[in-house]
């Protein structure tokens, strides 16, 4: 194994900056160069710890992470980004005596670890709900429908690209910590709706630390 860089630089040392490198070299091997990039590795190898830390899959994980971000990290960051994650959200009841489920709520917390603004998170929340995403809906519409205040569950208004205006309304919530949920067309004009659903989201990051 060689590397070409330097096997180039010794060519030109030799024969002149001139001399035909690629022309000689293809004399001795019938394949490309094979071209490898660490850092590239990096990031596939740092998104494959996400993807194990939080049993989500390639797509959830990487549309957090802009290509390039990763790389931008020590190993040493984004491995302790793993460490007792669901520490920061055990308190965490979706109802009495029973947890939320936690394969986002990990993404979040490990996201905001490596440096992912809370708006950036809030934003894709919230096209996760505008988008009718139900396996996001099912794992976070109970965090984001309790109101603090009261305990009760709130309705959730979204703006949909399919549906307008509606709301969700947690109809059940299973002892796996999902929900079922109702969506019902709001006839109302909710001109804050957006706003109001970025500040349950906000408030729902808040608890995650």
């Amino acid at each position: 194994m060689m590397h070409e860089d330097n096997t180039k630089a010794l060519f030109h040392h030799f024969y002149g900056e001139e001399a035909d490198y690629d022309g000689y070299m293809s004399k001795f091997y019938n394949k490309d160069i094979f071209k490898f990039s660490l850092e590239e590795e990096k990031e596939k190898y740092a998104i494959r710890l996400i993807v194990q830390n939080t049993g989500l899959d390639v797509y959830r994980v990487t549309e957090f992470f802009e290509n390039g971000f990763l790389t931008s990290l020590s190993m040493r960051k984004i491995v302790s980004a793993m460490d007792k994650v669901e520490e920061q959200f055990r308190s965490l009841e979706v109802k009495e005596g029973v947890k939320p489920d936690p394969q986002l709520l990990r993404l979040f917390v490990i996201a905001k670890r490596l440096g992912i603004s809370n708006d950036y998170i809030v934003l894709k929340i919230a096209q996760y709900f505008s988008n009718i995403d139900r396996f996001c809906i099912d794992r976070l519409l109970p965090l984001l429908a309790r109101n603090p205040k009261t305990n009760t569950l709130d309705k959730v208004y979204v703006q949909t690209d399919n549906y307008g205006i509606c709301y969700l309304l947690v109809e059940d919530i299973k002892n796996n910590g999902l929900c079922s949920y109702s969506m019902i067309e709001s006839y109302n004009n909710h001109n804050d709706g957006e706003k109001k659903l970025k500040q349950k989201i906000a408030y729902m990051l808040s608890l995650l630390g």
